[in-house]
């Protein structure tokens, strides 16, 4: 089974803002996870964030932040933030969780699919010699 264009679409949006969040906090790829899935019934995502690096932070607070950033990123595509039902969770906790089943009417969108992009590398001008 594949998504329809539409919602693979903004699923790669959803699964862009948050490597963009890791990547903007310089943090490791092994640093952070993603699952998304897509209840294909009301299109709705349930994106769950979860990273090394919020253990030990106030749950309500590192939800807030991720939140807000998506908001500000996806704020040209206002329907895709509303369908985002976002959990924020410390990676070893989550990795130690069984992730909850999914079946019909929900789609988990394949792991290859959240791959990060490929980031070019940025030329620095130095001094001729």
């Amino acid at each position: 089974m594949d998504l329809e264009p539409d919602l693979k679409w903004a699923v790669r949006k959803v699964a862009q803002a948050l490597h963009d969040y890791a990547f903007e906090h310089q943090w490791k790829k092994s640093d952070y996870c993603m699952d998304i899935v897509v209840n294909l019934d009301w299109g709705g995502f349930l994106v769950t964030f979860a990273a090394k690096q919020f253990q030990g932070q106030d749950g309500f607070q590192r939800f807030k932040e991720v939140q807000d950033y998506l908001e500000a990123k996806l704020k040209k595509y206002p329907v895709i933030v509303r369908e985002i039902n976002l959990i924020v969770k410390d990676r070893a906790a989550y990795l130690a969780e069984n992730p909850f089943p999914v079946g019909p009417p929900d789609y988990r969108v394949p792991e290859e699919d959240l791959k990060p992009p490929r980031r070019r590398a940025t030329k620095t001008k130095g001094k001729n010699r």
